[in-house]
């Protein structure tokens, strides 16, 4: 797949590479860095919101699957401290969600087509890599 091809929704204008730039910043792939991160965006391409505690579940889940049967409380409890101290906040810089603290609630802000794409994208790659 080709660059254009991962682009084909965005609005490319008369200067492509600053529409590209623009569509999907740097903050992105720097959240997309990290595999808890890339399990959020993942989860929130189906729920437009979702709880901190919800969350902490799915990507405990999601990361332990595979690797031994019993999650324990020790795992959910880092996965938790680690989306609330570092990942949400972090995303939330990014503009990829709203992190109401008090709460405990995350909402997806609105994400491009070409965001969305990627974040596609990505899941369809790391889903091949651990089926396979």
């Amino acid at each position: 797949m080709t660059v254009d091809d991962a682009c084909d929704t965005c609005d490319t204008g008369d200067d492509p590479v600053v529409r590209r730039v623009d569509a999907v910043s740097d903050d992105v792939f720097t959240a997309m860095q990290h595999r808890d991160r890339r399990y959020t965006l993942y989860f929130l391409l189906e729920h437009d919101g979702t709880s901190v505690d919800e969350l902490a579940d799915v990507v405990t889940g999601w990361t332990h699957v595979g690797e031994y049967g019993m999650v324990g409380r020790a795992d959910w409890t880092r996965v938790y401290t680690a989306l609330l101290h570092q990942h949400l906040p972090m995303m939330e810089s990014a503009g990829l969600l709203v992190f109401d603290r008090e709460g405990g609630v995350i909402d997806r802000t609105e994400w491009s087509p070409s965001l969305v794409r990627i974040v596609r994208l990505a899941h369809n790659a790391e889903t091949n890599v651990h089926a396979g």
